[in-house]
């Protein structure tokens, strides 16, 4: 262990300011994280498009042969509505 002087640590005014500064800023950061986590206002989508998958169309998957459907829905977080904005929403109908 250091020992100087009798002394484990030595305190010195720029040793002391800048962990005060780094200590407000962490803070401020953990605040930030944790404001945002609550409110949930930091909410991402993402979209991956993935060309050229499969090497050939013998190892792709077949939706029609497999009757696959799938649907969708977005939901707001705080009034559980349903979106329905058309800006956003695509519609396609196969029959």
């Amino acid at each position: 262990m250091f020992n100087f002087e009798g002394r484990t640590r030595i305190h010195t005014v720029p040793g002391v300011t800048c962990s005060l500064v780094l200590y407000v800023a962490y803070l401020a950061l953990v605040f930030d994280r944790t404001a945002s986590f609550l409110d949930r206002s930091s909410s991402t989508v993402t979209e991956n498009i993935h060309s050229n998958v499969w090497s050939s169309e013998a190892d792709g998957f077949n939706w029609t042969e497999k009757n696959f459907t799938m649907a969708v829905g977005v939901q707001n977080y705080h009034t559980k509505e349903f979106k329905n904005n058309d800006a956003y929403v695509e519609w396609e109908v196969h029959v």
